[in-house]
């Protein structure tokens, strides 16, 4: 990722009224493994980000993400992100492709 998504971690917008719009994350088919911490701590953290959804395709994804998670951020923390009453982390199961039938021209 290099730096770059450090720009985007202090981008702020405000709507019309000149109230900020929360920045949101989108997660699709990352294993969250330790490798990427440094990165995936600072994004998840940033007082900047209202919440991050990790999308997952089956529930053992799920679990591995969970544990990777809790490596990356402390037992405590995810749990603290997860089960608030505005979750800053959110899982949620992808749904199946749906195939498009090929046009007859």
């Amino acid at each position: 990722t290099g730096i770059e998504y450090k720009k985007w971690l202090n981008y702020r917008q405000e709507d019309a009224d000149g109230n900020i719009i929360p920045n949101n994350v989108y997660i699709f088919g990352h294993s969250l493994d330790v490798t990427d911490k440094d990165v995936l701590n600072e994004i998840i953290t940033s007082p900047n980000i209202a919440a991050t959804t990790i999308f997952y395709r089956h529930k053992q994804q799920q679990a591995e993400q969970i544990a990777n998670l809790s490596k990356i951020l402390g037992q405590d923390t995810l749990l603290k992100y997860v089960n608030s009453t505005t979750p800053k982390i959110i899982f949620k199961q992808q749904r199946d492709m749906i195939e498009i039938p090929e046009s007859k021209e």
